[in-house]
């Protein structure tokens, strides 16, 4: 293993990739998961919109600061 590959760095990595699949699998159910709690369809929507507008703005802004 290199020498700036420490034990952190490689767990660090581990740590994201996992939340990053536990991210992408949760993404499709939560909808599910909402109506079944009782949210309304055109409430998941607004949120899902919102969501949506929330990437796209720290996107922009990423792309600003660099």
């Amino acid at each position: 293993m290199p020498k700036f590959l420490t034990k952190a760095i490689v767990l660090l990595s581990f740590v994201s990739l996992f939340t990053d699949i536990a991210s992408e699998m949760l993404y499709p159910i939560m909808p599910i998961f909402l109506r079944s709690i009782g949210f309304s369809v055109v409430l998941i929507g607004i949120l899902e919109g919102l969501d949506e507008a929330t990437k796209e703005f720290l996107d922009i802004l990423s792309l600003i600061t660099m």
